[in-house]
């Protein structure tokens, strides 16, 4: 396994879909979001998300998400973006979140993810699934 890990993944881009809890300031719904990540090397890769928010003042947030991979399997993220709201001024966000991948099989992988997006003085955090295809 230790030979795998210092070879660099096996396949360097990763296309998911999100389907997640989010909570913002008491307000629940579910966020529903596509991802693609290019692996640049062993350890981080660079990609963009967009995730649609069904929150009563979130509409769809957007961003370039920047890759730390310490093992594996195990996966960070730091993405700044922007929130364009369906109702009042959109906002600029920092969204940081960590998931942690399953392989079902060579291509396919199931992720638990955590992202806590930081806004406008607000938090809103988004826990859900991923479901990635490495190409």
């Amino acid at each position: 396994m230790l030979e795998a890990q210092q070879a660099g993944p096996e396949f360097r881009n990763v296309a998911s879909v999100l389907t997640a809890a989010t909570m913002l300031e008491g307000d629940f719904g579910a966020t529903f979001g596509v991802s693609y990540e290019r692996r640049l090397g062993r350890w981080y890769g660079l990609g963009f998300f967009v995730d649609y928010l069904t929150t009563s003042s979130r509409n769809i947030a957007t961003g370039v998400s920047f890759y730390m991979h310490p093992t594996r399997s195990l996966k960070v993220l730091v993405a700044p973006g922007v929130d364009f709201r369906r109702t009042g001024p959109d906002l600029v966000l920092l969204r940081m979140g960590v998931g942690y991948d399953f392989a079902l099989d060579s291509r396919w992988a199931l992720s638990p993810e955590v992202n806590i997006d930081f806004e406008g003085g607000y938090r809103v955090y988004v826990v859900g699934v991923e479901l990635g295809w490495r190409f």
